[in-house]
């Protein structure tokens, strides 16, 4: 009973010398009987051992497929984050662009409108003798100054938007 158990790589062998051991002995009948029960034993010892041998092999396969998946997906929530952020980037843009669209189709609008009251207003002072009002046209004049200014400072935030 106080004997060491025996390590695993002499435990497959155990019963066997077991056996032999017993093959020395002299023969009586409850001896015999005795050393089969106890060769039964080393066999039960020895599969206990091979068990344990086999539950370790399945834990580390089982523990490195775990950390091939927590690597996988680790790897997975790292590519969804960026084709997340490369989706709004898109959003964005496509944003910006219809913006600055709006934005063109709306100064050009005023910008016609804009030509049609100046061509309008030329059109009113050939017809008439009467000295034109500085003050008018210059106040358009400076609308279609502050609109084209304005133009040019939306395509160049939109355009620095999106680089």
């Amino acid at each position: 009973m106080n004997e060491p158990t025996p390590q695993p790589d002499h435990a497959g062998k155990a019963s066997e010398r077991l056996g032999q051991l017993i093959a020395t002995m002299p023969a009586s009948n409850e001896l015999a009987v005795l050393a089969e029960i106890l060769i039964e034993q080393m066999k039960v010892v020895d599969a206990q051992h091979h068990v344990v041998a086999l539950i370790e092999s399945t834990d580390q396969k089982l523990t490195a497929t775990v950390q091939a998946l927590r690597e996988e997906n680790a790897q997975l929530a790292k590519l969804l984050t960026q084709s997340r952020q490369a989706f709004i980037g898109e959003i964005a843009a496509k944003a910006a662009d219809q913006a600055r669209r709006a934005a063109t189709a709306d100064v050009a609008d005023e910008l016609a409108r804009l030509r049609v009251a100046v061509e309008s207003r030329d059109r009113a002072v050939n017809t008439k003798p009467v000295v034109p009002a500085t003050g008018s046209i210059a106040a358009r004049m400076g609308i279609a100054f502050c609109a084209g200014a304005a133009l040019i400072w939306i395509v160049a935030r939109l355009a620095h938007t999106l680089i």
